[in-house]
């Protein structure tokens, strides 16, 4: 092995916590997301929570995990170009408990 120095390397970050530069997608704001599912990321954060890191022609995006979007993201792969919307706040008929609601799209 050649002797360098730490100057002459260039390093590459991996793992991690998810892309710190991506900004979180805003569903109220901003309505359906569509791009490229770059990562899907569990156990973030101090709940232990689901990210996914999708990117579009403005940029990756984040958006926070929850029951409803954790199950349809079942079937995404990463590298599946996807649309997620969201429906809004529904209550759940036998527990009376209100969450959001999303629906996910894949390309066909």
């Amino acid at each position: 092995m050649t002797k360098t120095t730490q100057e002459e390397i260039k390093w590459e970050k991996v793992g991690g916590q998810g892309n710190l530069d991506a900004k979180m997608w805003d569903f109220n704001k901003d309505g359906d997301l569509i791009g490229e599912v770059k990562s899907k990321l569990e156990n973030v954060g101090p709940n232990a929570s689901r990210l996914y890191e999708i990117e579009n022609t403005d940029g990756i995006f984040s958006v926070w995990g929850c029951s409803a979007l954790d199950r349809n993201m079942m079937a995404i792969n990463v590298g599946n170009i996807i649309k997620i919307s969201f429906i809004g706040l529904q209550k759940n008929p036998n527990t009376g408990r209100t969450f959001k609601n999303f629906e996910v799209y894949r390309k066909a």
